[in-house]
């Protein structure tokens, strides 16, 4: 849909840092596939979050396969994992 609001931030994102950018120059966070298969349309690394919100810990093996399904680049189980993911990624972390 066009006028998606996933869709058109994609869209703005990718306007914003050209259409010449890299891969893994932007990286899109979503927990839901319409973020991950946007993400990939626009050519952005995707990285799932596959928390389990319901229990407040764990993973969603459903959200898993449907992220991966989407294509997610990445799953990440929540965002306290972030900075494992910034060391892996070679980003510089504090």
């Amino acid at each position: 849909m066009a006028n998606d609001p996933k869709s058109l931030v994609m869209r703005l994102a990718k306007k914003q840092v050209g259409s010449d950018s890299s891969f893994g120059e932007v990286v899109v966070f979503g927990d839901g596939p319409v973020e991950i298969r946007e993400a990939k349309k626009a050519g952005f690394l995707s990285v799932g979050i596959v928390s389990d919100e319901r229990q407040r810990f764990g993973i969603n093996k459903a959200k898993r396969e449907r992220l991966i399904l989407a294509g997610s680049d990445l799953l990440m189980p929540d965002y306290s994992w972030s900075s494992d993911l910034a060391r892996a990624l070679g980003w510089e972390t504090q």
